[in-house]
């Protein structure tokens, strides 16, 4: 098989998300949501538990990062990109 160098890795992931990302503002108290709460509202899931099933089987990414924790709460973030599966994306913009 073909060793990729990091250099290369980071391009290659990088390519994976689309350069047409819908940018979403959303608005909470305190810019805080939970992942779940959040998916749910931007309507890439039909239901909070939905979202929390997905999450428990590794299918949603906050920028780049696998989230694990289903209560995983975004916080002192303005901007992030949110993923779900391997092709929702969303630019996600506190306002």
């Amino acid at each position: 098989g073909v060793r990729l160098v990091g250099s290369e890795m980071c391009i290659r992931d990088r390519g994976k998300i689309p350069d047409d990302i819908p940018e979403i503002k959303i608005q909470y108290p305190n810019n805080k949501v939970t992942v779940p709460q959040l998916l749910k509202h931007i309507q890439f899931v039909g239901s909070t538990s939905e979202a929390m099933r997905l999450i428990k089987g590794g299918g949603v990414k906050v920028d780049g990062e696998k989230i694990v924790d289903p209560h995983y709460l975004i916080e002192n973030m303005t901007t992030f990109t949110i993923q779900v599966g391997k092709r929702k994306f969303a630019n996600i913009l506190f306002t």
